[in-house]
């Protein structure tokens, strides 16, 4: 069974968590060698609401947020991939819906991308679109990373 866990506020435990999630979800491009890289992140959103799911061992393996950035409601979201298609992602989108009637956010597009585990990289886009999000023209390129932004609106 699976615990969740809302706060607007983070421990260090929660950011060395994030961080960890970060780092082996996404691609090596992007690491965050340290909480001080995770915290230069999230110091620069104002507004964030963060969710946790918590394992039957109290490990932390899923986490999401929505924040202000740009004068907009955005969001992100990591799950372990340990954990993933068992409905985490569903339910953590789901609740994030039920708090913001718009959603944005900013997805990888780019396949060619290898993971710290040297496992590739999957684009989540059309985990997204099936959930309602529609892709927008808006891209970006960060870090050799190419980005499509992406919306919800109810």
């Amino acid at each position: 069974m699976y615990k969740f866990e809302s706060t607007k506020t983070l421990n260090s435990t929660q950011k060395e968590a994030i961080r960890l999630l970060w780092n082996s979800e996404y691609p090596i491009n992007i690491l965050h060698e340290t909480i001080a890289d995770t915290e230069q992140y999230l110091n620069k959103l104002t507004d964030q609401n963060h969710t946790f799911v918590y394992d039957d061992s109290g490990n932390i393996i899923a986490w999401s947020f929505d924040f202000i950035r740009d004068q907009e409601r955005n969001f992100a979201i990591i799950v372990s991939s340990k954990h993933q298609k068992k409905g985490l992602g569903i339910e953590l989108i789901n609740q994030a819906k039920k708090n913001n009637s718009v959603l944005n956010g900013w997805v990888i597009i780019s396949q060619s991308h290898k993971k710290q585990d040297s496992k590739p990289y999957k684009s989540p886009l059309e985990f997204y679109q099936k959930l309602g999000f529609q892709t927008l023209e808006e891209e970006k390129e960060i870090q050799g990373l190419r980005l499509v932004k992406i919306r919800f609106e109810e």
